[in-house]
C-alpha cells in the first residue's frame, strides 16, 4: 500500500507508516467500507491521493476534538469535586473561618463556628443539633438555637446547654445571654436521633405555639449502675424571646414491644397548657417512647390491684373480693362454694387471737376483729375461713380429732363450714 502523505510504498498492514511517521489507514473504520469505495475509471493516482489526504485530515481533526472533549470533562469533573470538597471541609471546619462569613451555610455550622469564636466549646461538649427559630428577614434579627451535650462517664457528670444566638441585618453572630444548662450525676444523656428512635423533623423543631416562640429539643436519660432503674425522656422548650425552658419528663421502665426495648410512660399529669398539649403529641411519635391507651391503663391497674391482693397482708381484701357474690347468696339461705385463696406466710398473729382450736388437722383462729382464719397442718397453708359480718365465737362441731365441720357464731346465726370442702351455709 502507499502511505497517503509521503507517497511511498509501505507494507499493506502499517496503521503508520515506518517512513514518515504518519496515520497510514483507519482503522476506526472497518475495511469493507474502504474497499466499497469505487474508483472512478481514468481516475489518475494523484487525485487518489489527494483524497486519502483529506480522509487523513479529517481523521486528525476528529481526534483532536475527541481529546478536546475529553480534556473539558475532566476539567468539568476536576471543578465539580473541588466545589464538593470544599463544602465539605467548610462544615468539617470548627477553627479558623470567621463567624461572620456564614451567609448561605448551615446552621450547625454557624453555631459551632460562633461558640467557637466566643471560646465556649472547651468543655469537651458536642453540639447536638441547630436550628433557625423566630425572628427572620421580616424582623431585621435572626436567630439559632442550639445544644451541645457531653456524657462525661469518667466524672460521673453528665451535662447540656442550650445556647441562643442572634445577628441583625447580616452583621455578625453573637451570644445572646447564658445558656441554659442541667446537669445530671452517675447518669448518661444521649442527643441522638437514633437512639431517640425520632425523626430529624420530630427532633429539633422550631415551633410556634399560641403566638410563642419555641425551640425544642428532646434526650435520652439513663441512670449508671442500676439495671432495673428506670429510663426516660425528656422533651424541652426553650421560649425564644424570653429565653425560659420547660422540661417534660417521659419516665417508665423498659419492656420489649415489636422487637425493641421501648420506655413504657404515663401522659403527662398535666397537660392543661397548650406547651403541655403539644409536647405530649410530639412524645407519643418518638419512637422509644410508648405511652399506653386508656384501655391498657385500666388493665395495667387491674393486674397490679390483682398482684397486689395476692400479697399475704391483703389477704382480707383478696378473700371479700374473690368471695362477694358467695356471701351474697349465703345472706338469702342458700348453701355456697368459698374460694379461699391459701398462703405460705402467716397472715394472722396467733397472740392476738381472741380464740384458738385445734385438732390433728386445723388450726383455727378467732381475732379480735371478727376475722377467722384457718392453718392446714397436712399442707401447710394459711387461709382466710370467714370475713364479714363478724364473729363472736368459733368451735369445732364434735371433740373428734379429725373434725372438719367448724361453728361460727354470728350476729345473723351459726354459720357452718366444712374445712375440707370449703362448703358453708347457715343452719
Amino acid at each position: 500500500m502507499e502511505c497517503p502523505r509521503c507517497h511511498k510504498k509501505i507494507p499493506d498492514n502499517s496503521v503508520f507508516c515506518p517512513l514518515c511517521g504518519s496515520l497510514a489507514r483507519n482503522d476506526m473504520e472497518p475495511e469493507q467500507q474502504v474497499r466499497a469505495v469505487p474508483k472512478v475509471k481514468g481516475e489518475s493516482s494523484k487525485k487518489s491521493s489527494k483524497n486519502n489526504s483529506n480522509n487523513y485530515e479529517k481523521e486528525v481533526r476528529r481526534r483532536k476534538m475527541l481529546v478536546w472533549g475529553l480534556i473539558g470533562l475532566f476539567i468539568i469533573l476536576f471543578a465539580v469535586d473541588s466545589i464538593f470538597f470544599s463544602k465539605d471541609s467548610i462544615v468539617g471546619d470548627n477553627t479558623t473561618d470567621s463567624a461572620t462569613e456564614t451567609t448561605g451555610l448551615d446552621e450547625l455550622v454557624i453555631f459551632k463556628r460562633t461558640l467557637q469564636d466566643h471560646g465556649l466549646m472547651s468543655d469537651e461538649a458536642i453540639a447536638a443539633y441547630a436550628l433557625h427559630v423566630g425572628g427572620g428577614t421580616s424582623t431585621g434579627v435572626e436567630r439559632i438555637a442550639g445544644v451541645t451535650w457531653n456524657n462525661n462517664t469518667n466524672h460521673h457528670t453528665a451535662f447540656f446547654k442550650v445556647y441562643s444566638l442572634e445577628r441583625k441585618e447580616g452583621g455578625q453572630w453573637t451570644i445572646v445571654g447564658d445558656p441554659k444548662k442541667e446537669f445530671f450525676n452517675d447518669a448518661e444523656i444521649n442527643f441522638n436521633q437514633k437512639s431517640l428512635l425520632a425523626d430529624n423533623s420530630l427532633v429539633p423543631q422550631s415551633i410556634d405555639i399560641e403566638g410563642k416562640h419555641y425551640f425544642l429539643f428532646a434526650y435520652l436519660l439513663t441512670p449508671q449502675g442500676e439495671s432495673n432503674a428506670n429510663r426516660s425522656v425528656t422533651i424541652g422548650l426553650l421560649n425564644v424571646d424570653t429565653r425560659e425552658m420547660k422540661l417534660f419528663n417521659f419516665e417508665g421502665s423498659t419492656r420489649e414491644r415489636g422487637g425493641k426495648e421501648l420506655i413504657y410512660s404515663r401522659p403527662l399529669s398535666d397537660n392543661r397548657s397548650a406547651e403541655a398539649r403539644y409536647v405530649q403529641e410530639v412524645a407519643q411519635r418518638i419512637g422509644i417512647i410508648y405511652i399506653p391507651t386508656a384501655e391498657e391503663l385500666e388493665a395495667e391497674r387491674a393486674a397490679l390491684e390483682e398482684a397486689a391482693l395476692n400479697e399475704p397482708d391483703r389477704a382480707d381484701d383478696k378473700w371479700s373480693a374473690d368471695n362477694e357474690d358467695a356471701m351474697e347468696s349465703l345472706s338469702l339461705g342458700d348453701e355456697v362454694k368459698m374460694k379461699p385463696k391459701t398462703y405460705d406466710e402467716p397472715i394472722f398473729n396467733i397472740k392476738e387471737a381472741k380464740r384458738t382450736i385445734n385438732n390433728s388437722l386445723y388450726t383455727v383462729v378467732l381475732d379480735n376483729s371478727g376475722k377467722v382464719y384457718g392453718f392446714n397442718k397436712s399442707t401447710r397453708k394459711y387461709f382466710v375461713v370467714y370475713g364479714k359480718p363478724a364473729a363472736s365465737d368459733i368451735g369445732f362441731a364434735s371433740g373428734d380429732n379429725n373434725e372438719t365441720t367448724l361453728n361460727i357464731k354470728t350476729e345473723s346465726g351459726r354459720v357452718i363450714y366444712d374445712l375440707s370442702t370449703d362448703v358453708m351455709r347457715y343452719e
